[in-house]
Parts: C-alpha cells; structure tokens; sequence
C-alpha cells in the first residue's frame, strides 16, 4: 500500500509541474528581428556577466561560443515548444554553463535557455526561472538544429 500510495505521489507531482511547451520569459511577437543561436558556455557565466561593466560583458563573450545560427526561426519555435518542460522544486539557477540557446530580442534583451533553467537579461536585471527540460532530450534538440544548420551551409 504504501509503494502504490508513494508512486501515486510521485505521479501526481510530475502531473502538476508539467507545464507542456516552454514559455518565453521575454514575451515577444517580433521573431525575425529577433536573433536566436544554439551556444557553448565553457565555465560558468553568472548574472555579473550580463549587468556590470562593458569589461565583463566582453569576458563572458570570450566563454561563449556559437554553435549554430537559426534561421528557421519558426520551425525552431515550433519544435522547441514539441518538448516538455516543467517546473521542478528547489532553488533557481545561479549560474549557466553547457550548451543552450541564446535569444537576443531587437530591445537588447538576452534570454539564455538551458536545460536546466533559463535566465533574462533585460536593464541590467536578471530574472531566473527554473523551468527545465529533461537534459537528453533537449541535448539532441541541440545537436539537431547545429546539424541542421551546419548542412544548409
């Protein structure tokens, strides 16, 4: 009894959080002026990064690499929110690190989106949310659009 009653539970949470297609933190109708790209942070990059002085700004972008450019902006959209993510219980994200997607929306706004949280950089404020992906499966995502798009070229 109790193994059905903590199955249930554990269902029943993974039910709850589930939220489906991811939402956008930055809320946006202007996608074609909108550049998005698939990056690599080598060493992890916090919000001092993206809101102090131009010298730091210019450090993080020394530990980014881009991967792949999106021109297909619709279709990415689209096959990013195919996945699901969910909110998970616990602390936000401090810190970013991995590969993940870069959004830089035609106001300055940056939003990075990992598996494992995403950030907005919007006036020199960071606002986090923990929404994340299940890491395989948001990995190949990635790995299929750098393939994509490296095959276009």
């Amino acid at each position: 009894v109790q193994i059905i009653i903590a199955v249930f539970i554990i269902f029943l949470f993974r039910q709850i959080f589930l939220s489906g297609a991811y939402e956008f933190i930055h809320e946006t109708d202007d996608w074609d002026s909108t550049t998005i790209e698939i990056i690599r942070v080598d060493g992890s990059i916090d919000s001092t990064h993206y809101t102090t002085t131009p010298y730091e700004k210019a450090y993080c972008e020394d530990k980014i690499t881009v991967l792949a450019l999106i021109l297909d902006k619709q279709q990415f959209i689209h096959d990013l929110n195919n996945l699901s993510s969910y909110q998970p219980l616990g602390e936000p994200i401090e810190c970013l690190v991995g590969d993940m997607i870069r959004c830089t929306y035609p106001d300055g706004s940056i939003e990075l989106i990992s598996s494992y949280g995403a950030a907005l950089v919007s006036n020199s404020e960071v606002l986090v949310q923990t929404k994340t992906f299940d890491s395989e499966v948001f990995d190949q995502f990635l790995s299929d659009w750098i393939l994509r798009t490296s095959s276009n070229n």
